[in-house]
């Protein structure tokens, strides 16, 4: 009853706005764009078999656990579907909230699947950028939420966070404004549609905090392997992230991602300008 109420009332917000005349839209302003993915979805609605009550009712449970920290913290989810939704920060405080949100739904999902069958793992995308606030959905259907660039950047960082190994990754513009605050972990390079490449960072839950020694030491290896693959210092990446592996908290599918990249371009060499990319996000 709580997921109907919730619908209704989202709705009526929709409504008593037009109904005050309120603009459908605001001025492009800057927004921190949010997304959230299931993995495997599909695989493990598939577990349920034919019985689509108990698969309705799963599903209810876990987007409803996914979906509350990042209102609490202020987000607005603007799309919902089965397995993801992606939401988006207005407030001036906007980057921290995005990434406090992400913490919490982190520890959301281990207390679900205290309880949950099957287990659930989820993907995060952050992105900062200029976006527009409004309406976009139909005359029958009100549909508040932001659209913009980073809106695709994020969509495509929680695409990516699997195969980096990670939980949630975050564009460079986040990470500079709350590095004072989070564990943020540079893990690769990000190229954008122009062309221009700009960092990629992994943000890191608890124990792994910011002034932890575990981190510190993960960070200072992570800037060696990412120095030496710009220098096409192919060894010295290696021994790096044989280092790296050894640490206690080491991300391996992150340390073989590198290996694996490595290996790719020793046999064939990435051209002049090639800026340091380890694994191509598709925007």
């Amino acid at each position: 009853m709580r997921v109907a109420a919730g619908a209704r009332n989202r709705r009526n917000v929709f409504i008593e706005r037009r109904a005050a005349r309120e603009g459908d839209t605001r001025a492009p302003a800057d927004v921190v764009f949010f997304d959230c993915r299931i993995r495997d979805f599909d695989s493990l609605a598939d577990t349920f078999g034919h019985d689509p009550e108990m698969l309705g009712r799963w599903v209810r449970c876990v987007m409803t656990a996914l979906i509350g920290p990042v209102e609490a913290a202020g987000g607005i989810v603007g799309t919902l579907v089965p397995g993801g939704f992606s939401a988006f920060f207005p407030a001036p405080q906007s980057m921290e909230g995005a990434c406090r949100a992400a913490l919490d739904l982190m520890e959301a999902t281990d207390r679900l699947n205290l309880t949950s069958e099957p287990q659930v793992s989820v993907s995060l995308g952050i992105a900062a950028g200029i976006g527009v606030e409004g309406d976009f959905g139909t005359e029958e259907r009100p549909l508040w939420t932001a659209i913009g660039l980073g809106s695709q950047i994020a969509s495509a960082l929680a695409r990516s966070a699997a195969r980096y190994g990670v939980t949630a990754l975050a564009g460079p513009v986040t990470a500079e404004a709350v590095e004072s605050h989070f564990a943020l972990l540079q893990v690769d390079w990000l190229r954008l549609l122009d062309g221009s490449t700009t960092p990629l960072y992994a943000l890191l839950a608890p124990p792994l905090t910011r002034g932890h020694p575990k981190f510190l030491a993960l960070r200072a290896f992570h800037t060696h392997i990412l120095d030496a693959c710009q220098a096409r210092d192919w060894q010295q990446a290696r021994e790096k992230i044989a280092m790296a592996r050894a640490l206690s908290g080491a991300n391996t599918v992150l340390c073989d991602l590198y290996l694996e990249r490595i290996a790719s371009y020793e046999l064939y060499p990435p051209p002049e300008d090639w800026p340091g990319v380890i694994f191509e996000v598709q925007i």
